[in-house]
């Protein structure tokens, strides 16, 4: 990969909060090829940490004055954070990497290789690798293509669902800068979970899609810190249901700006199934999240009766579930019983139509 131009390919926006102990793997997983530094611009945004990561980020930024950038603002949160890298990023394309996770060096040089080569696409979809750090197992996520590169429309996408859906994630996305900045909107900021908006909100208006099968991000899960961890959920469920009614609240504007409205309803009812996973039955006290849910379901139905539509019979099965003290293992059991039967039943169809 010869260093032919200065332009800036990708730009990687890090949110760092308190990330003293994660932020030099992160960004020396981004400095092992020489080649790949030529066009990334790697954009730290310090969100107000206490600690010593804005001074680590900082040695880092003297060592590599050409790739590294450091932004230093008051503390307002991740989505804060990615608005501001945003604002200020230079690359054609940007990918957002949590301080805590790395990039695979081997991914990083075969997704650089492949946009210097790609048609151009207002959003690609990268495999990424989940690494657990209790058990130490790790599990791919990546299309079904067997070609390097595939391009569709949004259309195909959602016609293919099961097959796109995993990648659809701040660890798979990635944006055309100026198509980003052209939809106008802002990620919720103050509140975990904006991730969900990040993909909602801005894919629908997406016209040309590029698949890429290598995995790039890292993502690392199993410690109680984080949001995701079932304990910080019940904590923050408030937050989760503020960025879900900021997504519900733009449904006219996105259909009035022509946004593909069945991905963002396949989106919408995909991050409401979760919510109520997690009140019905990752709760420890069922009760209050019987309460929870069934408060924020009268929201939902409030603010759009055809999610409120859409939801209903995921909500009903749940909420039985969690009354009758069913765990989370049976439901996931039962989506995957689900979906070995859908599987059969086109592999059946395929074969009548053969």
């Amino acid at each position: 990969m010869e260093c032919f131009m200065a332009e800036k390919i990708l730009s990687i926006i890090i949110p760092m909060y308190q990330a003293e102990r994660f932020i030099a793997k992160c960004l020396d997983s981004l400095l092992t090829d020489q080649r790949c530094l030529t066009y990334l611009e790697i954009l730290i945004v310090n969100d107000g940490s206490r600690d010593r990561s804005g001074k680590i980020a900082a040695g880092y930024r003297e060592k590599y004055p050409d790739s590294i950038r450091l932004i230093e603002k008051e503390n307002g949160g991740h989505g804060s954070a990615v608005n501001a890298g945003v604002e200020q990023c230079s690359g054609k394309y940007f990918k957002v990497l949590d301080a805590d996770d790395w990039v695979s060096p081997g991914g990083l040089k075969a997704v650089t290789e492949k946009f210097l080569v790609m048609e151009e696409a207002d959003m690609v979809l990268a495999g990424f690798t989940i690494y657990d750090m209790n058990t130490k197992k790790v599990r791919h996520i990546r299309s079904r293509q067997k070609q390097g590169l595939r391009y569709l429309q949004m259309e195909e996408l959602t016609a293919d669902w099961d097959c796109y859906k995993g990648l659809l994630s701040l660890h798979g996305v990635i944006y055309r800068t100026d198509f980003y900045r052209m939809a106008g909107y802002r990620l919720p900021e103050g509140v975990y979970y904006d991730d969900a908006y990040f993909i909602a909100s801005f894919a629908g208006f997406a016209r040309r899609i590029c698949v890429m099968k290598d995995c790039l991000y890292v993502y690392r899960v199993g410690c109680e810190s984080q949001s995701t961890s079932n304990q910080n959920r019940q904590k923050c469920i408030r937050q989760m249901e503020h960025v879900l009614l900021s997504m519900i609240r733009i449904e006219d504007d996105l259909e009035r700006r022509g946004a593909d409205m069945l991905f963002w309803r396949f989106r919408v009812c995909s991050c409401l199934a979760d919510y109520f996973v997690t009140v019905f039955l990752r709760f420890s006290d069922r009760k209050a999240g019987r309460r929870a849910g069934r408060r924020f379901y009268r929201k939902v139905r409030q603010k759009s009766r055809r999610l409120w539509k859409a939801v209903r019979s995921r909500y009903l099965i749940l909420y039985m579930m969690g009354l009758l003290h069913m765990d989370e293992c049976l439901f996931l059991k039962l989506l995957e019983l689900r979906s070995l039967k859908n599987r059969k039943g086109i592999c059946h169809v395929k074969r009548r139509e053969d």
